[in-house]
């Protein structure tokens, strides 16, 4: 079975892993020898805001070392599907880019090979811990990325004006847990916004990774990182009482309970406060 060796572009909080191709041959092997002028490097995306920094990298790539590349792109799901039926049809990509979330996954199907000792030792070297974290699987490098992606409380410096919040200069001078919630209130009543605070709703992968910086903020975890379970942690009462708190923000009417979209910061405007990443 051919299989697709994990060279991620994206980590999770990360998004979009890309992998490049291999067999059943060593990957070593593979990967030191030449390409054949004849042979066209087929690569599956996932469709999204980056499509044009993949085209002109793709397009570089082609300049640089003369060789073909095919670029297709498709929406995640549909990728997903021509994923799980390439290996039957005989049409396996050489390299994909995904969200990193899909990562271990591909392993666990037998779909990816592993980079270990594939990577120029300088490359590995560069990569942030997180990433190098976020990449290893079962004790082996299942992908690679160029950045980890962050989660921020972003915030519309108007609005606070508006209602005489004490505007941060540092993470030293960060708002109390009180401080935050005034201001909030003040952000509602006054009428400023009808809910002060932007977090997407509707988006399952998405809801887990938004909520990990309050519940680490709360001193919960999803998973025992030396047990790899859940038991103690996602019912732990830390993070028990870090998604109480989250439930009652929405129950006093500062959070959209049922917000659909992603724009509703910076687009729509009609929010003081996102806790959103920076791909946004």
């Amino acid at each position: 079975m051919r299989k697709l060796l994990a060279v991620g572009l994206l980590s999770m909080a990360i998004t979009a892993p890309v992998f490049a191709g291999g067999s059943s041959e060593t990957a070593a092997t593979k990967t030191a020898s030449a390409p054949e002028a004849a042979k066209t490097v087929k690569i599956w995306i996932t469709t999204g805001a980056e499509d044009p920094v993949y085209k002109k990298l793709f397009e570089k790539a082609r300049a640089d070392l003369q060789m073909p590349i095919d670029d297709q792109y498709f929406p995640q799901d549909e990728l997903d599907s021509k994923l799980q039926v390439a290996p039957v049809v005989g049409d396996m990509p050489d390299l994909i880019i995904v969200d990193g979330l899909q990562i271990a996954s591909y392993d666990e199907a037998g779909l990816i090979s592993h980079l270990d000792g594939l990577l120029d030792k300088s490359i590995v070297d560069d990569l942030l811990p997180s990433v190098i974290g976020e990449a290893t699987y079962k004790g082996h490098m299942i992908s690679v990325a160029q950045f980890d992606s962050g989660m921020a409380m972003w915030a519309n410096k108007s609005m606070l004006e508006k209602v005489g919040a004490r505007i941060p200069v540092s993470y030293k001078d960060a708002w109390t847990k009180g401080e935050f919630e005034d201001i909030l209130a003040k952000l509602k009543t006054q009428g400023v916004c009808e809910y002060p605070l932007y977090i997407r709703q509707n988006k399952p992968t998405s809801i887990y990774f938004t909520y990990l910086p309050v519940i680490a903020s709360f001193g919960g975890d999803y998973l025992d990182p030396k047990t790899g379970l859940a038991t103690g942690t996602l019912d732990g009462s830390d993070t028990v009482a870090a998604y109480q708190y989250m439930s009652d923000l929405v129950k006093k009417g500062y959070i959209d309970p049922t917000v659909d979209y992603e724009d509703g910061f910076y687009g729509r405007k009609e929010n003081a406060f996102s806790l959103l990443g920076h791909w946004k």
